[in-house]
């Protein structure tokens, strides 16, 4: 009898936690967008006003983006953000599990993510539905956002959006403004070493500028030739000529 009491009162109690952390999950992820909305996502791209020769006078935009497809951007530039950013992009299902649970070890006493491995649809899922707070919950959301946008697009589309939609420091989104912003032209015209100094921006545009810190900048490009390098994106001399160009 005793035994059957204690039972029922355990039960009881697993019910109220069952029903209290249901209604926590809801109210947490009550909000999330829906992710088929980007099937027919368009970035906000830039309105140009020229004079009657044709000269461009001014340039109206909220955010400085062009964007291009994905059969339009260059394979070294693909691969130069996915040595930099998500190596195992195309082998993992859009979250670092190892990653994620060294950051939750790290930081379970912070009551916060301070840091952790975000993957490229992570990082599309932060930008494009949530805000960068660093919480829990927030976290969550996101983690909950990449699976549902693994699950509903390809990797390349995946990538595609990520690129067009990246900031990459002095007010450009994406990769095609940030080529014209940083280089002077197209994205499909830069060099191996331009690229990778594109793809070191992402995680912090400010701090790598080679506008405002050319030194870091330059460092940061060259770890990232190295990765490229030692993971067969370029070969021994496109590496070797790549180091000697300047930022």
């Amino acid at each position: 009898m005793k035994n059957s009491r204690t039972q029922m009162v355990l039960t009881a109690a697993l019910g109220a936690i069952i029903g209290v952390l249901s209604s926590l999950f809801m109210l947490t992820f009550s909000d999330l967008p829906q992710v088929e909305q980007l099937q027919n996502y368009e970035p906000q791209g830039i309105t140009q006003l020229n004079d009657k020769d044709g000269k461009l006078v001014y340039e109206f935009y909220r955010e400085k983006r062009v964007a291009i497809k994905f059969e339009e951007i260059p394979n070294i530039t693909k691969k130069a953000f996915l040595s930099a950013e998500d190596w195992s992009f195309y082998k993992h299902v859009g979250v670092d599990i190892p990653g994620i649970l060294r950051a939750i070890i790290k930081n379970a006493f912070r009551g916060r993510f301070a840091q952790g491995a975000s993957t490229i649809t992570q990082q599309l899922s932060r930008v494009l539905f949530l805000t960068p707070d660093k919480t829990i919950a927030r976290k969550l959301k996101e983690i909950l956002l990449t699976f549902r946008i693994e699950n509903r697009f390809t990797k390349d589309e995946i990538l595609a959006l990520y690129l067009n939609q990246i900031y990459l420091g002095e007010g450009t989104y994406g990769i095609e403004a940030a080529a014209q912003k940083y280089f002077g032209k197209s994205v499909a015209r830069l060099s191996v070493a331009e690229n990778a100094m594109l793809a070191s921006l992402p995680k912090a545009p400010t701090i790598y500028s080679p506008f405002k810190y050319p030194k870091k900048a330059l460092d940061r490009r060259n770890a990232n030739l190295t990765l490229m390098f030692e993971r067969d994106v370029i070969s021994e001399k496109q590496f070797r000529e790549a180091m000697k160009e300047p930022s």
